[in-house]
């Protein structure tokens, strides 16, 4: 018989930076559903541009 296979959370943080200053990161918190934290350090970054690489970011993790 073959075990069964374990669901294991894979969580990831990505800083991104321009010019040695912070601009934005994404971390996905653990839990049964996806959940993320978003944190725009840079006031002049496009709120949209981050909300889209965080979901091209779990789009890759997905597979």
């Amino acid at each position: 018989m073959l075990p069964i296979p374990v669901p294991v959370p894979f969580m990831y943080h990505f800083d991104f930076a321009r010019e040695g200053r912070p601009v934005m990161s994404v971390e996905r918190k653990v839990g049964f559903k996806d959940r993320y934290a978003v944190r725009i350090q840079d006031a002049d970054l496009d709120r949209r541009l981050a909300l889209s690489m965080a979901v091209a970011l779990d789009a890759l993790q997905s597979r």
